[in-house]
């Protein structure tokens, strides 16, 4: 819907009814604007509402255009010319619109599978973790192609690429609030999919709605949501610190690292199809974005221990199994890797060096005070973690040219891992073309102990 006076548009009706009480005081208050422009329009336009409610014909009366491979990476210009639907007399002077280039969204060559010959298929649980790379990031990607890096793009290839491979459930990193909102919840929900998000804890950028964070989807057919716990590190770091050092946190810049904003989303969900089997399962799904700074793997290793402990507890002490995904931008050499997966860490790892550091006395001090030991009892494992060890890679970042292992996805015992999605094999840096953000997806099929076979 158009005004033919000022050529505002409109998306539907509702809108326009609902901003009415705005527009209208907008006319008024531009009366001249508005007689001028009723001059020529006496004979078919009596009054400004009358001119209001004049709409330019629905969307399957106009000639629609379809690009063209010739069009891609070209700009169409669209040329509108409002006139009245019973004389066909203008109402206006006509004007343009640009659009958006066209982009040729490059299809992903698919990744193998695992075949599965023994299990039940729909006994198994396919859980995809995927970096999706926020928007508000991509400003650092100097050498990629600005339309490649373009949301209104990238989308389109994350999407389909979760079309492609239909997982279970989905636990996505670098979420942006407002494409949470916008996009992702509503297509995830035309795909089945119900979804909780939870966003970072503090608003760095200008615009305090753009600020990324972790969000879960699985299949609403195939689980009911038993529970939601939402993990913010600078909340239980703060309250560690004060158990440590009273109310009046020390000020040093060694306690203070400690406080970043990452977060953890974990869902407890119920297996339906175990439940009309008479098996029913309950069991944790977490999701997780560790901090990135390279510099500072002590405080990966400090989330990755404050996480675990939480999923501890939610697990009732790993009473429930569990499925623990995410970003860990830790590689399999660090200290927070060896934490998960062996339960604990070398006393002598260099990861440990700043809680040992002399000049940093209150950081040296926060692990007694804290009874943070750096271990755990969930005996988990790596689903990727195959014959020869975790895969070379899960990003090839264009950024800074970093290639290494990020992305695990882990499990507990009463959990049995039947394969994964591969990883693909390309010396190409990302995001590009084909792969739509820093990471690739990556993706594990499970069962929990006592599913049926066939």
């Amino acid at each position: 819907m158009q005004c033919v006076l000022c050529g505002e548009m409109y998306s539907s009706q509702e809108v326009f009814v609902a901003d009415w009480p705005n527009h209208h005081r907008r006319h008024l208050e531009n009366q001249q604007y508005i007689q001028q422009n009723l001059k020529d329009q006496r004979e078919t336009i009596q009054t400004t509402i009358t001119a209001l409610q004049t709409v330019v014909p629905s969307a399957q009366d106009t000639i629609s255009y379809t690009p063209t491979r010739e069009d891609f990476g070209k700009i169409i210009k669209i040329k509108i010319e409002p006139f009245n639907m019973n004389t066909h007399k203008p109402l206006g002077p006509a004007f343009f619109m640009e659009l958006n280039p066209v982009l040729d969204v490059k299809k992903q060559p698919l990744r193998s599978c695992p075949q599965f010959h023994q299990m039940r298929p729909d006994m198994l649980v396919s859980v995809m973790s995927y970096n999706l790379l926020a928007d508000i990031y991509t400003a650092d990607y100097k050498k990629v192609k600005p339309c490649y890096l373009d949301w209104l793009y990238r989308r389109i290839s994350i999407i389909n690429e979760v079309r492609s491979y239909s997982p279970d459930i989905c636990c996505f990193q670098e979420v942006e609030s407002d494409f949470y909102d916008s996009f992702w919840k509503h297509e995830m929900k035309k795909l089945g999919y119900e979804g909780f998000y939870k966003k970072k804890t503090r608003d760095i950028f200008t615009n305090t709605y753009k600020m990324d964070g972790c969000a879960t989807f699985y299949k609403g057919n195939r689980f009911n949501l038993i529970g939601k716990h939402e993990i913010e590190f600078k909340h239980l770091s703060l309250n560690k610190i004060k158990k440590a050092f009273g109310n009046s946190i020390d000020n040093s810049a060694g306690v203070h690292r400690v406080l970043k904003d990452n977060i953890g989303l974990v869902l407890v969900l119920e297996d339906k199809m175990h439940r009309y089997l008479s098996m029913p399962k309950t069991f944790v799904i977490g999701n997780t974005h560790i901090s990135a700074n390279p510099k500072f793997p002590d405080v990966k290793l400090w989330q990755v221990q404050l996480y675990l402990n939480e999923i501890t507890r939610i697990s009732k002490n790993g009473s429930l199994p569990m499925i623990l995904a995410g970003d860990y931008n830790s590689t399999p050499d660090s200290a927070a890797y060896q934490l998960l997966k062996n339960g604990y860490i070398d006393k002598n790892h260099s990861d440990l060096s700043a809680f040992k550091n002399d000049d940093e006395p209150e950081l040296k001090s926060l692990i007694p005070h804290t009874n943070l030991f750096f271990t755990h009892s969930l005996n988990l494992n790596s689903a990727y973690n195959g014959q020869h060890g975790e895969p070379a890679y899960t990003t090839r970042s264009a950024m800074d040219h970093f290639v290494g292992t990020l992305d695990y996805i882990f499990y507990s015992p009463g959990v049995t891992c039947y394969g994964n999605l591969d990883i693909p094999n390309t010396k190409e840096h990302i995001p590009n073309g084909i792969y739509p953000s820093d990471h690739f997806s990556i993706m594990s099929y499970f069962s929990f102990n006592g599913s049926t076979t066939r």
